[in-house]
């Protein structure tokens, strides 16, 4: 297998040699990948709704397990092989839906640690 196109820059196939012997990956993989990126999909969403109720006050610790699992979801997909263009352009977009948002919650993050921004605790009680 050629690793140069050729215009002299290196391939990037995600498949492996084995893989393109057999005409693709099988279907079981690609049906998990498929799986992934429906899971990963509206997890981003409630990753940010929880980022934005810890940052409200609502929620008393910041959601870092729940963002753990998806990074570590996110991981996975980038070291799989993507089998055809329109899986490459679906995970390019859910990664940069991934990385847009990351910012935004390292930021917050940030700006609570410094004290740029004041968390509320809700109204208060009368004990």
């Amino acid at each position: 297998m050629n690793n140069y196109r050729k215009d002299g820059k290196p391939r990037y196939d995600d498949l492996d040699e084995n893989e393109e012997a057999q005409g693709g990956p099988s279907e079981d993989y690609v049906a998990k990948m498929n799986e992934l990126m429906n899971r990963a999909e509206p997890m981003i969403l409630s990753v940010n709704s929880s980022f934005n109720m810890y940052a409200a006050g609502v929620e008393i610790r910041p959601p870092t397990e729940r963002f753990n699992q998806l990074e570590q979801m996110m991981l996975t997909l980038t070291m799989m092989a993507k089998p055809t263009p329109a899986y490459r352009f679906r995970f390019q977009n859910l990664q940069s839906t991934y990385n847009t948002y990351k910012r935004k919650w390292e930021k917050l993050l940030q700006d609570i640690e410094s004290g740029k921004i004041k968390r509320f605790a809700g109204p208060k009680r009368n004990r």
